[in-house]
């Protein structure tokens, strides 16, 4: 299994658009790594997790066409997570080739509902978009990959159910964390009812180095929490990758401080473009 870091950054990015903090200008300085896009992430060449406004950005950044993206799974509706306007893109009298495919896309019930709303209008001359309602905890298939949505602790619209998503191939398993607190209990039971062993972990650093935030973000103690909880439960190992990302200016980081001070805990600064093969 394959996982690309296509955007690293909350919301805001690194550096913020209409921001002069000290990260925000060493990020402008330095360039590189410490540019940060909004968060998103390519799984096996097929699968996308989120879809930020960057997403078109991305695709040229990392050399890979959005034709073959297959599956899609949203996080949730704050907008550096869903940005529909850019499937309207898909429309075929915009496309100048045959489609090769439906593109499936999977959410909570609420997200569906926008999505359908406002771009439904695409399967009007067949279809093209195939949208999912998904449940906690119910584990669907995405081609060879078995996907388990996990409600995360994340203030969303009312009525919505933020994700974060458990990826499983071939014996192999991935958690993508990102826009959440601290894993709740019964997250935790899942995977220890489960037995599940990860290989790669991904987990929401928006706070960096400052205190985390309730129901909304996590830090890098949090980040570290986690891991020695999976760790003593058997649920990872030394050998499992722990990577942070989600990052904001506001967390105090830059790329290279994120670099620094992760590292004793066991853990990976994530940055744009980063890949994990595993």
């Amino acid at each position: 299994m394959t996982i690309q870091i296509l955007g690293s950054a909350a919301c805001e990015g690194i550096p913020a658009a209409f921001c002069e903090c000290a990260v925000c200008k060493a990020a402008r300085e330095r360039g590189g790594r410490e540019f940060r896009t909004r968060s998103q992430a390519l799984i096996d060449g097929d699968m996308l997790i989120d879809l930020p406004a960057d997403t078109y950005a991305h695709s040229l950044q990392n050399n890979f066409s959005l034709a073959d993206i297959k599956y899609l799974l949203i996080t949730h509706s704050h907008n550096d997570h869903l940005y529909p306007a850019e499937l309207t893109n898909r429309a075929k009298h915009l496309v100048g080739s045959t489609l090769r495919g439906n593109l499936e896309i999977f959410s909570c019930k609420l997200i569906v509902d926008v999505l359908c709303s406002e771009i439904g209008w695409l399967n009007n001359t067949g279809d093209n978009v195939i949208f999912h309602a998904v449940e906690p905890f119910e584990p669907f298939l995405c081609g060879d990959k078995t996907v388990t949505a996990l409600p995360a602790d994340h203030n969303g619209r009312m009525g919505e159910t933020p994700y974060i998503y458990l990826v499983e191939r071939g014996g192999k398993a991935l958690l993508y964390g990102t826009d959440t607190a601290s894993l709740s209990d019964d997250i935790w039971a899942y995977f220890l009812k489960r037995k599940i062993f990860f290989r790669t972990v991904v987990l929401d650093c928006t706070r960096a180095g400052n205190s985390s935030e309730a129901h909304r973000h996590m830090n890098a103690a949090d980040n570290r929490a986690v891991r020695e909880r999976m760790i003593a439960n058997r649920l990872a190992d030394e050998n499992t990758r722990f990577i942070s990302t989600h990052f904001s200016h506001n967390g105090g980081w830059t790329y290279a401080d994120a670099e620094v001070n992760l590292k004793p805990m066991g853990l990976e600064a994530s940055y744009d473009g980063m890949k994990i093969e595993f």
